[in-house]
């Protein structure tokens, strides 16, 4: 390892799967601050990553560049919550497409997929509902 190189405690690298977080959600981690906007997709360990950036940021260019990080960072989370919302939407529409009458492979031809993949996707919907 280099020698500028910091090597993490492990149990900074905890990760818990969505799962594994209660309904009811306590104060969050350390002590109290508000869960990450990435909710039960990645968590670290109190205190690792809580008291913002190690180097400071000194110049105004590093500063917009961190806000804009920031700004991207929200509309990435926002965007695949956006995609699940239409993914489920999809399944949907498709489901009730093949309760009329409909078979997987006319929605095949109809979306330019292959009906495996109209089977995924309905698969995934089932799954994702417990079916």
């Amino acid at each position: 390892m280099p020698p500028d190189s910091v090597q993490m405690p492990l149990t900074c690298a905890l990760v818990l799967q969505r799962s594994a977080r209660p309904e009811r959600e306590p104060p969050g981690p350390a002590g109290g601050l508000p869960w990450p906007d990435n909710r039960g997709l990645t968590l670290t360990a109190p205190g690792c990553h809580n008291w913002g950036m190690g180097k400071q940021v000194e110049t105004a260019e590093h500063r917009e560049m961190v806000a804009r990080l920031k700004e991207v960072r929200a509309a990435a989370i926002e965007a695949a919550r956006r995609a699940a919302e239409l993914a489920r939407e999809r399944r949907q529409i498709m489901e009730a497409l093949l309760a009329d009458g409909f078979s997987q492979a006319d929605l095949a031809r109809e979306l330019g997929v292959t009906r495996q993949a109209i089977q995924k996707m309905i698969a995934a919907g089932a799954e994702r509902r417990g079916k």
